[in-house]
């Protein structure tokens, strides 16, 4: 409501028609225009580009972006249809990334096994949790996560790990990329296999 109790309508946005769009099409009531879907196809394009070349970029799939444009765009999915949607974007997202770095040679496998040993039953146990969880648990333990996350890069960027229990079990590994540039770094194999 704007001054006196009067109401202000403001103009819809394209993102503003796009969301409607969205919402309208999941009941069977919208109709759409041509131009209406060409923004749509675009905008999904874009947001695609976008997650692909970022997740990439920084070597994660871009669940963390793509999750949270979802859940706007689709405010009456589940967080099932959510995370399936986000997946099957991460896995090519992944797919592609995995193909151009193994070019590179800048795969470590051995590290890669051994974190999916954990990954792949995880990944089948978080498909079934998340059929009970309603959207809003969802949501928020979703952006608890990515607060918990963005503190702790923003606290300890630089950081090495210190402590004997945290270097006790200390992974060393040296790769060598295509161009031969050698690539030295460390981890703590079993946290990183337990987070």
């Amino acid at each position: 409501m704007g001054e006196g109790g009067v109401r202000v309508i403001l103009p819809l946005t394209p993102f503003d028609k796009l969301r409607a769009g969205l919402i309208l099409s999941r009941k069977g009531r919208g109709d759409w225009k041509a131009e209406d879907k060409n923004i749509i196809w675009l905008l999904l394009v874009f947001i695609g580009l976008f997650v692909g070349v970022f997740g990439t970029l920084i070597g994660v799939a871009g669940g963390f972006i793509l999750v949270p444009i979802l859940l706007f765009m689709y405010p009456d999915e589940t967080p099932a249809t959510i995370t399936s949607i986000t997946l099957t974007v991460a896995f090519f997202n992944a797919l592609s990334g995995s193909i151009a770095y193994s070019r590179l040679k800048r795969i470590d496998y051995r590290s890669g096994l051994l974190f999916a040993l954990v990954a792949v039953p995880g990944a089948i146990i978080g498909a079934f949790i998340i059929n009970f969880l309603s959207r809003g648990v969802f949501q928020y333990i979703f952006g608890a996560v990515l607060l918990i996350i963005a503190a702790y890069l923003l606290v300890r960027p630089e950081k090495r790990l210190v402590g004997g229990i945290l270097l006790k079990w200390q992974t060393v590994r040296d790769l060598t990329d295509r161009n031969q540039n050698v690539h030295h770094y460390s981890f703590n194999l079993p946290l990183g296999m337990g987070i």
